[in-house]
């Protein structure tokens, strides 16, 4: 796969988690930390989102090394 097609569908799917963790934390309306309103996801949601952080991270390492170069 193209590498910046996986890039790009990595970044939307967080993308699509972050908004649906932000639906859930505007539905109970009261004020928390970004890891309390992800924590509002599902359990499998919330674990596709931390494997998806990981590999955006890995990602953006490989972006500032090429920086350096």
């Amino acid at each position: 796969m193209n590498e910046l097609v996986y890039e790009d569908e990595i970044y939307g799917r967080i993308i699509e988690l972050e908004h649906k963790a932000k639906a859930l934390y505007m539905n109970y309306s009261f004020k928390s930390r970004w890891d309390n309103v992800i924590g509002m996801l599902s359990v499998d949601d919330r674990k596709e989102y931390e494997e998806l952080m990981v590999m955006w991270d890995e990602i953006q390492d490989d972006y500032v090394g090429d920086e350096e170069e």
